[in-house]
């Protein structure tokens, strides 16, 4: 079974939506390495159980980001963000002290949100 790294992205976003045993073998999965057997034995489930739950989990997480798109959108305001960020430092000599830190303040915020 190959690894697909963006469904532990996708897990933060939507596991909460998971079965409780797709949820627990996504995470075992992807974002603990555990191998098939080792879930298979946290789960008390065969092999091709582990395998199945992890495979329908992915699955459902996939689908709910083609449709909602959080994954997607978070990435791209982290990349503005970032942008914000590099130009503030560049014209921070050329803006006054209060305002710099209003906007400094404006990002930190924003980035909390995140």
């Amino acid at each position: 079974m190959e690894k697909d790294l963006s469904i532990g992205v996708l897990f933060d976003f939507y596991g909460s939506l998971l079965t409780e045993k797709q949820a627990m073998a996504v995470d075992y999965y992807y974002n603990q390495d555990f191998s098939l057997s080792e879930i298979a034995q946290e789960l008390q489930v065969s092999r091709q159980g582990a395998r199945d739950n992890i495979a329908r989990g992915a699955e459902h997480l996939r689908e709910w980001e083609k449709k909602l798109h959080a994954a997607e959108r978070f990435a791209q305001v982290s990349e503005h963000v970032s942008q914000m960020e590099r130009l503030l430092e560049q014209i921070s000599a050329n803006i006054p002290a209060k305002m710099q830190s209003e906007l400094w303040e404006h990002l930190r915020q924003i980035k909390e949100l995140l």
